[in-house]
């Protein structure tokens, strides 16, 4: 359950490290990660769009309590969760490349009993600015909350509420979904409206997934005379749907490296000052790459699974 949450979350950072591999935070985490989408035409104006991006995700659990007992066994655990990303956009329509800073602060609860069932809570600030207006950072709010519940064995139930930026603008918005296993090797899960996702472990080294998801996000860029006559900041937002493949590769029992190749379809690129879209562009179907390695650590195995 935890790559689910952290594939709605976080986005292409520690969600797919090695953690993710399994089912719910049992530890800590540290990864970097580093991504490129080539240069790409602009379908309304001719121009072209190009970014590339690096940046570290971390997960320091704070709380963990196991209850051992057969009748009662249960885990939980309260982790601070934190990202810094440095981001370059060439937009066209920009005057230069703008060097885009983000990153959030946070916190997270997960709970999981002995029926299987899981709830978890998840928040956390951010922000995310051209560094010629980084020094006054607008706040920016992301929260979740998620629970489950077995339908049978291998179809489990997913439910719950997001405050997210997937779709380009800051949103509230149910969740529903399913998670399945078809047998050891293959499993699956959708989460309306957020994703698709199936997985195949190869072996206990390696595994690939197949992955259908919103890839929205905004940003406050500097006006540098690139639109006369509005606000000096502007908001850039992004909307589209990811498709990608990815493998994982558990290179030990703490480090883990993903790579990860694919689509962003459907891509809309607007400048909006305040209220007003002074600018709306759609961008031709982008290819990406994407690389990252995560290390885990304080890992308790002993804790139960929704997959046991």
């Amino acid at each position: 359950m935890y790559r689910l949450f952290c594939f709605f979350l976080f986005s292409c950072s520690f969600c797919f490290s090695q953690e993710a591999e399994n089912n719910i935070p049992r530890g800590g985490m540290i990864g970097v990660s580093f991504g490129r989408i080539p240069q790409t035409d602009i379908a309304t104006t001719g121009g072209t769009y190009e970014s590339r991006w690096g940046g570290i995700n971390a997960a320091l659990p704070v709380y963990r309590s196991f209850n051992p007992l057969a009748d009662e066994r249960s885990f939980q655990q309260i982790s601070l969760t934190g990202s810094l990303h440095r981001n370059t956009t060439d937009f066209s329509l920009l005057a230069e490349p703008r060097v885009i800073t983000s990153g959030w602060l946070g916190g997270s609860w997960f709970y999981i009993g002995e029926a299987k069932n899981f709830y978890m809570v998840s928040g956390n600030i951010g922000f995310a600015e051209d560094k010629l207006i980084v020094g006054s950072a607008a706040v920016r709010l992301h929260l979740t909350a998620l629970g489950s519940y077995h339908l049978s064995n291998p179809v489990l139930l997913m439910y719950g509420a997001a405050y997210s930026a997937l779709f380009g603008r800051d949103l509230l918005m149910p969740l529903v979904g399913l998670r399945w296993r078809m047998g050891d090797d293959w499993s699956g899960a959708v989460m309306i409206p957020l994703s698709f996702m199936m997985r195949y472990k190869a072996n206990d080294i390696l595994s690939f997934q197949f992955a259908l998801s919103a890839a929205g996000d905004h940003m406050r860029v500097a006006n540098r005379n690139d639109f006369a006559g509005y606000s000096s900041t502007l908001q850039m937002r992004m909307t589209g749907i990811k498709i990608a493949i990815r493998s994982a590769v558990r290179l030990s029992d703490a480090i883990g490296l993903y790579v990860e190749i694919g689509s962003i379809a459907g891509r809309t690129v607007s400048i909006l000052s305040g209220s007003t879209v002074v600018s709306k562009n759609r961008v031709d179907t982008s290819r990406f790459f994407s690389l990252g390695i995560g290390y885990r650590f304080s890992r308790d195995d002993s804790a139960p699974s929704d997959e046991d």
